[in-house]
């Protein structure tokens, strides 16, 4: 808990998943919305700044709202990338006005967008490397972004991603990327009820 860490509050706290993995318990919806109201209880006491999910798809986040949760979630986590991009999920996020996160926003190396031609065409085009049009892609469709690295040169150059901008062309060819397995491993958020 804060108390334990030494803080006054959470600037943010998410729920996780909204189910075990790939699970279509019956049960998962009631469970959702009672951590729900959890959440609920220690944002109203002020214990955090901002409440929200992680990996729930449009489905589970609106019946959130209809089964009785009086604040919509603040930001939805999600794994995306060039190759992951789920439409409906961010267009819903962006129509309430969710923050939308991605997480793994390189593909954990599974997927290598270092060697993607794509990508490759575009890097060269605004002497960026492959990363950055990756994670600059990702700004633009609307995300904050959590990425990690054990390279102090890799953080630096995640940062640059803010002093140049993709053309609507790079984000034509960069949205064709998306394909149905381009997550690293993890299950779809459609894959649990």
């Amino acid at each position: 808990s804060f108390v334990q860490i030494g803080l006054g509050y959470f600037d943010l706290v998410l729920m996780h998943w909204p189910a075990t993995m790939n699970s279509r318990n019956n049960d998962n919806r009631a469970r959702r919305i009672a951590a729900w109201k959890v959440l609920e209880h220690y944002y109203e006491r002020g214990w955090t700044k901002a409440i929200g999910v992680s990996n729930f798809s449009e489905i589970h986040i609106q019946q959130l709202m209809d089964d009785g949760a009086t604040i919509l979630p603040m930001v939805n986590q999600i794994e995306a990338s060039v190759y992951l991009q789920y439409t409906n999920i961010i267009q819903y996020c962006q129509s309430h006005n969710i923050v939308l996160q991605a997480y793994s926003p390189l593909g954990r190396g599974i997927n290598d967008i270092a060697t993607d031609a794509v990508v490759q065409e575009i890097a060269k085009k605004h002497k960026r490397n492959p990363g950055q049009i990756a994670l600059r892609f990702l700004l633009q469709k609307g995300f904050t972004i959590t990425s990690l690295s054990t390279s102090a040169e890799r953080l630096r150059t995640n940062q640059d991603i803010f002093f140049f901008e993709l053309d609507d062309s790079d984000m034509e060819k960069l949205s064709a990327l998306a394909r149905s397995d381009g997550s690293w491993g993890l299950p779809s958020p459609y894959d649990m009820s």
